[in-house]
């Protein structure tokens, strides 16, 4: 007879609340830090209603809260050593000093900042040198509290939390303190009490075996011996032994099991529409839900083993007591018997079916839940998560599910064989798109991992039950990496806009810039849009809406921005016809295509504009001599790597499938002449739209300077821009034209004016819409 059970435990309920107190700590910093003049005022307000308190409170209130420290460990000292648990004790003393090290430490976090605001968050005033912005005898205190359990008893639980009312209270009477430097002491106390209760463990409060024995006892049941006592999800199993040779199931659900696999089913429901793991913490309600799937069950004349007990065994510990039916679990079964036949299949396939056909669900069918009784009769076991009144997504998802179990265990073939013949055609095919990993049950989804082919072999052989039917898409998720994606770009896009938006001076652009030419460079930014539309379109055999690739150059102003030039339109621009029916091959190289021919008219304008411009010793730009070192030192480090026959056969590895790819389709187009101009000159035209908006931007403020110069400081500027690894070339871009246009004459105010001017149209505003555009394509699935 087993008759000894762990003596501490780490409970999962701390984890969750250890969890729930560190994430309060950086709320309440983050809350008091950005919202510093609504708390200050709640402060202030705090503040005087206390001082206003009547004498003989404020006296109260300072002798309790002063003599708390002392008096509560003392009294917990007292009781926990009385009580044989010295060990407690010392933990509870060693969560106090490490409290207290972690109030010194966070404070000296917050003091490195050297932040007004931080200041008069933590102390209400802007003057330094306060003392410690967090109170550690109120973490130490707190700390202590949670470790050695005081709130927990009757009387001295009422007492501990007045004492930290109380402490509370003395403080912001004191002055030099606020609510926010309070309650983040306060949570720092408590995270580090649960870290050490949970590290060190619980001495576990967890009903006895002898009280266990009682309570079967008085149910009737007079125990002679229990053993295999595991730990599962829910709680504790037993196999119990009854003196007139009666074999039992006991579940025993208690606080020290509460709370497991909270966050991670919390985490699923938030994640996926199917996900119904997370039941709360209650135990009453999960003894209440289990009990009623076992007769619902059993009403539908569906075999589970039967409920026989449920009571209570102490507050907050219930046991339910089970049928044992002798068998073996469906996964066993066939392991020693090498398969299984398909009258089992089928009757397996009859009872899900019954089961669904009273809007029941089961929702874990994994082989564990299935036993082959002795007697030959199929049992559906662990019930404790399913449904009643369910939907006809939830009886799909659980098909999908004994369809996935039975095909790991034999054939998909075989198994949608006489699926069919149970189900029928429909109904089996209406599973398929329910056939997804996240809908599944956490042991059918472990399954999964170890199987990797079974969803495409059961998928194939589904389609094939109904290959004209209308399949309707079941999207269990709720945020997908399409749109977590965004959201990162997004905020990357956000921290790298708001700084350079704040450098710039837009009343005094709007107010000194000449409309008329801001509305041309504004016009040309428009029309690089469909001329970049049509360039790529060029090059692309297949029929491919304008307006929609349109859109997509519009998406990649946003891509752009948290990408490196260049690099974040070829990335939209392949994704985008690789949607639209291109193979990924061709549309990568369709792309290569157009960089390697725009970047030669590009050259070849750039070129030419030096010549027209007639004056390039004017145009000289002499770079730092850092920068020459550093340019001096690349250019020896690659050259240095080539001349290692390693290195230049791996590079050539890399570069080969590139120019396999490209080199067809430059043949392709050298063979269409019409394609060949086309792409040329929309190239053409779109370096011509953005020198135009280039040129409209100096113009605006003034400047004099001819469309030959800068047209060749804006071709150059951009080779420059491109070459940097930074998103959309900030900074880079900036400093190169200003330098070159002064360089050529122009006053560095124009020039700053102008460039800034420029990058506004071009680069920073078409961001907006640009995210759009991405979004919306996206949401099409059009990139």
């Amino acid at each position: 007879m087993v008759n000894a059970l762990s003596e501490r435990v780490r409970r999962p309920a701390d984890l969750n609340r250890l969890l729930i107190a560190t994430n309060a700590i950086w709320i309440v910093v983050l809350v008091g830090v950005f919202a510093v003049r609504t708390s200050f005022g709640i402060e202030a307000d705090l503040t005087t209603a206390t001082r206003q308190l009547p004498v003989l409170v404020i006296f109260l209130l300072n002798v309790v809260g002063a003599s708390a420290i002392l008096i509560l460990p003392l009294v917990a000292a007292v009781r926990l050593i009385v009580t044989s648990q010295s060990r407690l004790f010392l933990e509870s003393l060693l969560a106090a000093g490490l409290a207290v090290l972690a109030a010194i430490a966070g404070t000296r976090l917050l003091t490195e900042f050297e932040n007004s605001r931080i200041l008069l968050t933590f102390t209400g005033s802007l003057l330094k040198d306060q003392g410690l912005l967090l109170n550690p005898l109120l973490a130490s205190l707190v700390a202590f509290i949670t470790v050695s359990r005081v709130v927990e008893r009757p009387y001295a639980g009422y007492f501990a939390i007045f004492s930290v009312i109380a402490l509370i209270a003395t403080e912001l009477i004191a002055g030099g303190t606020t609510l926010i430097a309070q309650g983040t002491a306060l949570l720092i106390g408590w995270s580090v009490g649960l870290l050490i209760r949970y590290l060190l463990g619980t001495p576990t409060i967890r009903p006895s075996l002898a009280q266990i024995n009682k309570a079967l006892k008085e149910a009737g049941y007079e125990v002679a011996e229990i053993d295999n006592v595991v730990e599962v999800g829910e709680g504790r199993k037993f196999i119990a032994h009854t003196k007139n040779y009666q074999t039992l199931s006991v579940l025993v659900r208690d606080r020290d099991r509460n709370g497991a696999g909270v966050v991670f089913s919390w985490l699923r429901s938030l994640f996926f529409y199917s996900s119904k793991e997370f039941r709360g913490i209650n135990i009453r309600r999960k003894v209440e839900q289990a009990a009623l799937m076992s007769f619902a069950l059993e009403s539908a004349k569906i075999l589970t083993p039967k409920l026989l007990l449920v009571r209570e065994i102490e507050f907050n510990s219930i046991l339910s007591v089970y049928e044992r039916v002798p068998g073996i679990g469906l996964s066993e079964y066939i392991t020693a018997n090498g398969d299984i036949k398909d009258e089992t299949l089928k009757t397996i396939l009859e009872t899900v079916n019954l089961m669904h056909q009273n809007d029941i669900v089961h929702r874990s069918l994994s082989a564990a839940n299935i036993l082959l009784s002795d007697s030959g009769e199929i049992y559906l076991l662990n019930s404790y998560g399913g449904n009643i009144a369910a939907n006809l997504l939830e009886k799909r998802v659980d098909l999908a599910e004994i369809l996935i179990t039975l095909t790991v265990l034999t054939s998909p073939r075989r198994v949608i064989s006489i699926a069919q013949k149970v189900f029928g055609n429909k109904k089996i095919a209406s599973s398929l798109p329910a056939l997804q990993t996240v809908a599944m049950s956490r042991d059918t989804r472990k399954t999964l991992r170890n199987n990797k082919k079974t969803l495409p072999e059961l998928r194939k052989e589904l389609g094939r039950v109904e290959p004209t039917m209308n399949y309707e898409d079941i999207q269990f998720g709720r945020i997908n990496y399409r749109n977590l994606f965004l959201a990162a770009v997004s905020i990357v896009a956000l921290y790298l806009l708001i700084p350079q938006f704040s450098q710039v001076d837009f009343s005094a652009i709007i107010s000194q810039a000449s409309w008329t030419w801001m509305l041309l460079a504004v016009l040309a930014k428009v029309l690089s849009y469909g001329v970049s539309a049509t360039n790529l379109l060029a090059f692309v055999k297949q029929k491919i809406s304008f307006v929609r690739t349109t859109v997509a150059q519009i998406s990649a102003s946003f891509a752009t921005l948290v990408a490196p030039p260049t690099l974040g339109t070829v990335a939209i621009n392949v994704r985008f016809l690789q949607k639209a029916g291109v193979k990924a091959s061709q549309a990568g190289a369709t792309v290569g295509v157009v960089q390697v021919v725009t970047f030669l008219v590009h050259i070849v304008l750039l070129l030419i504009m030096a010549v027209v411009a007639g004056s390039q010793s004017d145009l000289t730009f002499r770079p730092s001599e850092n920068l020459l070192v550093i340019l001096v030192l690349l250019i020896l480090i690659i050259v240095s790597l080539l001349s290692v026959s390693k290195v230049r056969n791996w590079l050539l590895a890399k570069i080969k499938p590139f120019l396999d790819q490209v080199a067809p389709a430059i043949n392709v187009v050298i063979q269409e002449p019409k394609r060949l101009m086309l792409g040329i000159l929309s190239a053409l035209v779109l370096n011509l739209a953005y020198i135009f908006a280039f040129y409209s931007s100096i113009k605006a403020f003034g400047g004099e300077i001819t469309f030959a110069t800068a047209a060749f400081v804006y071709l150059a500027g951009a080779s420059i821009g491109q070459l940097a690894p930074v998103p959309g070339g900030i900074g880079a871009v900036e400093a190169t034209l200003i330098a070159a246009l002064t360089a050529t004459g122009l006053p560095s105010g124009v020039a700053l004016s102008g460039v800034l001017l420029y990058r506004v149209v071009t680069f920073w505003i078409p961001v907006i819409p640009g995210w759009f555009a991405f979004a919306y394509l996206q949401k099409q699935k059009a990139i």
